[in-house]
């Protein structure tokens, strides 16, 4: 199992549960998501004056979880807003993934989250019971 592996298994979800760090605290939302295998980053749209953006400003740390009754997998990492060279690439991902969410890519307060991997554990049950943990280099 190695990261390949992990990004090959996303495409069987449609949603990811995001949780973030406020103070002492965390926060979680559920959110539809878009990524990019050959970067190795997972992609997420949402307003500016959302609780898990103003989380991310204080502290980037991200936890990302997808489910399915027999398959989940968790993976750590480090967020960061989408910079002015990015957006366009990574907004056309997302819609093309997430066709209901073009109605705020024109939204002056919307903006894209990038998640760069750190670690990841998926449980696979499909199959009886498989365990692996994953960290990036």
């Amino acid at each position: 199992m190695n990261t390949d592996d992990i990004f090959g298994l996303l495409d069987q979800f449609s949603h990811m549960t995001v949780a973030t760090i406020a103070g002492d605290r965390p926060q979680a939302a559920t959110v539809g998501f878009s990524f990019d295998l050959s970067r190795n980053e997972i992609y997420f749209g949402s307003g500016v004056d959302t609780r898990k953006m103003q989380n991310l400003q204080k502290n980037p740390s991200i936890a990302l979880v997808f489910a399915t009754p027999k398959l989940g997998v968790q993976i750590e990492g480090q967020a960061s807003i989408a910079s002015v060279d990015e957006i366009e690439r990574i907004k056309a991902t997302h819609i093309a993934r997430n066709p209901f969410s073009a109605k705020f890519a024109h939204n002056p307060d919307q903006r894209y989250v990038v998640v760069r991997p750190k670690w990841a554990r998926l449980t696979d049950y499909r199959d009886g019971e498989s365990i692996h943990e994953v960290k990036w280099q």
